[in-house]
């Protein structure tokens, strides 16, 4: 299946876009992410109508094995008043010729272009992922930069990821052999139960990525974790390139990566890296869940103890006295079908920093 490609990031010419009196950053300036009903307060960039002020940044070609998808992700440095959009083209040949570009994500935007393109004859995006029904070789990166205050965007692009996979690769991922017994990560457990009533039900995504960032040392309320992740062109708060994001806004780098065996779970594991896994389970495949069945849900994935079992945090699982409620075991060959079997998708979120960023 590959592994994640860090697309290279030179540094911007200072006398064009992105040059180095738009790349100072303060730790101060983060832009928060746009609340679901209140956008404008927070200076969230519009892209409905040209700006001429707009930074363009492309990236590629690159050129991969066969695929046909691909899970993009950035970490991006920006003042409270710029905001971005990314978007990817793909090719037979590095040669080209390329696919139209195709918008698969935003930060700090209030409004998306108009002449939006999320599909073309032999591809689509699906919120946050590129799929197709053939494959294709090679892939550009365009990252569209506004600002709300009238000044140029300021903005750092600390990290850029690809990760490009062929679906058939996939069958049969995770068949050989138990995950190696490892100590349960010390990640405090959080509930999502335990927040608002209104979205409880609806914020696994970044209750686990709260989770992460508390195991890390990094204390943010998860509330403040999901307002920062909320997709509000899909109403979701699961959109996987926004966590990454959401985590970096609070100094955490990441990635996106589809885990393609067990070897690669015990890799990051054995490196003190936790891992917030999807998983999809039908009724009666995740025995003791704290729940029958789920379309789509993240939790974090912590260990294995030595009965192979795989060792996580579920946020689904409600706080008991003693916060252990929601530490639980599941038996390696269901947590197989329900995660790799599946796809593999994992936010890979690694040390902040000393610095912060």
């Amino acid at each position: 299946m590959g592994v994640p490609f860090r697309v290279p990031v030179p540094p911007a010419d200072a006398a064009g876009p992105g040059g180095a009196q738009d790349r100072a950053v303060s730790k101060s300036s983060w832009a928060q992410g746009p609340l679901p009903l209140d956008v404008g307060e927070l200076r969230a960039v519009s892209f409905a109508r040209p700006d001429p002020a707009e930074q363009v940044r492309v990236f590629g070609p690159f050129e991969f094995e066969p695929f046909d998808e691909c899970l993009p992700s950035w970490n991006v440095a920006h003042g409270r008043d710029t905001g971005f959009g990314v978007e990817l083209a793909v090719a037979r040949d590095p040669a080209g010729p390329f696919s139209p570009w195709m918008w698969i994500g935003e930060w700090n935007v209030a409004a998306r272009p108009p002449e939006l393109l999320g599909t073309f004859e032999d591809g689509q995006v699906d919120v946050d992922t590129f799929t197709s029904k053939s494959s294709w070789r090679a892939l550009r990166m365009r990252v569209r930069l506004r600002s709300a205050a009238g000044d140029g965007p300021r903005y750092s692009i600390d990290r850029l990821t690809l990760m490009p996979t062929l679906r058939a690769a996939r069958l049969g991922v995770g068949a050989a052999g138990s995950p190696a017994p490892l100590a349960r990560l010390p990640v405090p457990f959080r509930s999502q139960r335990a927040e608002d009533a209104a979205i409880a039900s609806r914020i696994c995504s970044p209750t686990s990525v709260s989770m992460v960032l508390a195991y890390g040392g990094v204390l943010a309320p998860t509330a403040e974790v999901a307002r920062r992740s909320y997709d509000p062109f899909h109403d979701i708060y699961g959109n996987w390139n926004r966590a990454v994001q959401a985590a970096y806004s609070f100094g955490v780098p990441g990635r996106l990566e589809r885990i393609p065996h067990w070897r690669r779970a015990e890799e990051l594991l054995g490196q003190g890296t936790p891992l917030v896994v999807s998983i999809a389970a039908k009724k009666g495949q995740l025995t003791g869940a704290p729940y029958e069945s789920t379309a789509g849900h993240l939790l974090v994935l912590c260990g294995f103890d030595e009965q192979g079992r795989v060792l996580v945090n579920d946020p689904a699982a409600s706080v008991d006295p003693a916060g252990r409620q929601g530490l639980l075991a599941y038996e390696r060959s269901e947590f197989e079908a329900v995660w790799l079997a599946r796809g593999g998708t994992a936010y890979v979120l690694e040390a902040r920093p000393p610095s912060g960023r």
